[in-house]
């Protein structure tokens, strides 16, 4: 069990204990000089302690009651107490507040997130103890277990308002055995002109933590999966991963009306990564619109753009549809031309209604065509196949999120306390990373275009 040590003052104390051989205490009089301190009914004592420093163990009720008169003088005693905790925990309603302001203290304890201190008026005092885990939060639309100090105390600020918010709290001897998170859909705004403090990972775009300053902290969470993100100058991406992602919210820093969607947990998202474009509605041809398709014999590419409203579209993109409302019937219409012929008759069509592109490859459109990456110790968390070495997944807990490094590119080069090798294949590049996990490691990506 764990224990606490209370300060009690000199006099009468205003605690009535049960129990025989060991004392239990049994209650907290409203009008003693205890009430409102750290210590409920169902603490044992453990031992008490003097002002001289003497300490006193396996006192029994009569003891204990008896040293108390005693020592009454003494405005130094304490009393060490252990805690029965509840077994599974117990879920307490939260009032509103701001972490701060609910006059309890939440730290990180041995790697859970655990109630450090509780001042007098702290309004769940009588239904939780200090020692004790948080093992989860929850409003009527987000809930989450297992998490940090530091993601607790952003809900509770984030959420200070809810009416509806609840805390479970644990044993420290039963801490959570797993981390959860669930929620509705969410659809978040993004500022302008700042760092966003949040690392992105994941072949689909996956929050991997969020700092304490940033201005989304309290809105996303560790685990939150994006999905989708829209652009106010027309751009809708579709599945990108974390680091695509990452650079797309670089580029865009300054453009206002920027949102992130993040769909409910379970829900199944597909692995093809598209943008939506929504091009003015004024437009009888690619030219009159300022840009320039070509067909490669299956599809159309966007190979130009002439200083309009396609600029931010990236070249070499595949159009796999074009879309258009009828202003006759509101019905969408559905099209994939195959050559740019067919697609100016479908722009003259569609002229004046609202339409959109949607085009494949925004993946190989946004890889550099060289980036050198230092991997720090440890596994690099991510899968290659193949002669050369391809990159084909960067996993979550890889060093390589948050780098211009995507799957599809190449390794060129492999260097290890610089002593470099070309080309590797996959097993050779394995084998030379697991082998020197501790070494100074860089290793060289390139575009396969330019290879």
């Amino acid at each position: 069990m764990a224990k606490i040590t209370i300060a009690i003052p000199e006099g009468t104390v205003g605690l009535v204990f049960s129990g025989s051989s060991t004392p239990v205490l049994s209650r907290v009089k409203e009008d003693g000089p205890m009430a409102g301190k750290s210590v409920k009914p169902g603490y044992i004592v453990d031992s008490l302690i003097l002002g001289n420093g003497k300490t006193l163990t396996g006192l029994s009720k009569l003891e204990l009651i008896t040293k108390l008169k005693e020592t009454s003088g003494d405005p130094n005693r304490k009393i060490i107490f252990e805690i029965a905790y509840k077994k599974g925990g117990v879920e307490v309603d939260i009032p509103t507040g701001k972490a701060t302001n609910l006059g309890l203290v939440i730290a990180e304890k041995k790697g859970f997130p655990t109630v450090t201190n509780m001042s007098s008026d702290c309004p769940i005092k009588s239904k939780i103890s200090r020692g004790m885990i948080v093992g989860g939060v929850s409003s009527d639309t987000f809930s989450m277990t297992g998490y940090t100090a530091e993601d607790i105390n952003a809900f509770l600020n984030s959420t200070s308002t809810l009416t509806t918010r609840k805390m479970v709290f644990l044993s420290p001897e039963d801490p959570p055995k797993e981390k959860s998170i669930d929620y509705e859909e969410k659809v978040i705004e993004l500022p302008s002109g700042r760092g966003l403090g949040i690392k992105l990972g994941g072949s689909i775009a996956t929050v991997l933590s969020v700092e304490p300053s940033s201005p989304l902290s309290g809105l996303f969470f560790p685990g939150m999966a994006i999905t989708a993100v829209r652009i106010a100058d027309g751009r809708e991406f579709h599945g990108l991963s974390g680091s695509i992602l990452y650079k797309v919210l670089q580029e865009t820093m300054y453009t206002e009306g920027r949102q992130l969607y993040c769909p409910p947990p379970g829900t199944e998202v597909g692995t093809d990564v598209t943008l939506k474009f929504f091009p003015p509605t004024i437009g009888q041809s690619a030219e009159e619109l300022g840009c320039k398709f070509e067909s490669d014999g299956e599809a159309l590419k966007l190979v130009e753009s002439y200083g309009s409203a396609f600029d931010v579209v990236p070249k070499g993109v595949i159009m796999t549809a074009f879309a258009f409302k009828s202003a006759v019937t509101a019905d969408e219409k559905v099209f994939t031309p195959a050559s740019p012929e067919e697609l100016d008759a479908m722009l003259l069509d569609s002229s004046g209604c609202a339409r959109s592109f949607i085009f494949a490859g925004v993946d190989s459109a946004y890889m550099p065509d060289e980036v050198t990456v230092m991997v720090p110790p440890g596994k690099i968390g991510a899968v290659f196949k193949g002669v050369p070495a391809t990159l084909v997944k960067v996993k979550e807990e890889s060093p390589l999120n948050q780098t211009a490094a995507v799957p599809g590119m190449v390794v060129a080069a492999v260097t290890i306390d610089g002593k470099t090798e070309s080309s590797p294949a996959t097993k050779a590049l394995t084998a030379l990373l697991s082998q020197n996990p501790d070494a100074q490691r860089s290793i060289k990506f390139v575009n396969p275009k330019t290879f």
